[in-house]
């Protein structure tokens, strides 16, 4: 079953019908690569500027430039070798995106120090967890009268909902508040507040 699955990842191989892996879930060709802004949601502003500042600083000898091709070749060629197998789940993408995140990361700390503060990738991230917040509490909103519910649960979702709402309403004024003031990683720390999941 082992061998099946890594060969029968990448190509179709003689093997039982239970472990033929490359019937199901089919790729194509840079698949990967189209579905990875919407993987990278509700960072993707933010990944597309750092990716761009990483590519700008690809020539530097700098340690910046160098922690952004090593965070490159932490994503690239796996999202390469990715398009090149049979299937695709979205789930294999998984570990490229901490290239990205390092990505960002640098560009966060970056932009903290620079006299000319880039504020479009950060409020179109709060645009974007804005987006995602209201989608889930429209779909819990939506959803909170249908089935066999009783009615303290119906209210329970609806008060749910409206904390989702409030909560990132409040995060992301205060976000905009600390961009305006050009602090820039107090910003992305408010932006981020809504998406964290709460600690156990």
């Amino acid at each position: 079953m082992f061998w099946y699955y890594l060969v029968g990842w990448f190509i179709k191989i003689p093997a039982p019908q239970a472990y033929q892996y490359a019937a199901a879930h089919r790729s194509t060709f840079g698949k990967y690569f189209v579905q990875l802004p919407v993987s990278l949601l509700p960072w993707t502003a933010l990944a597309a500027a750092a990716v761009c500042r990483a590519w700008d600083r690809s020539r530097l000898a700098a340690a910046p430039a160098t922690h952004g091709r090593f965070a490159v070749c932490a994503s690239l060629p796996w999202l390469v070798l990715l398009s090149l197998a049979a299937t695709a789940r979205d789930i294999y993408a998984a570990p490229a995106l901490l290239g990205f995140s390092l990505l960002i990361a640098l560009w966060v700390s970056e932009s903290q120090r620079l006299a000319a503060t880039p504020r479009a990738a950060l409020r179109w991230t709060g645009w974007a967890v804005g987006l995602v917040a209201t989608t889930f509490a429209s779909v819990v909103i939506a959803l909170a009268p249908i089935g066999r519910r009783t009615p303290i649960v119906a209210i329970c979702d609806l008060a749910l909902a409206a904390a989702v709402l409030a909560g990132t309403a409040f995060t992301l004024r205060r976000g905009a508040q600390a961009q305006r003031r050009r602090e820039i990683l107090c910003s992305f720390e408010w932006t981020h507040a809504p998406m964290r999941r709460p600690s156990v």
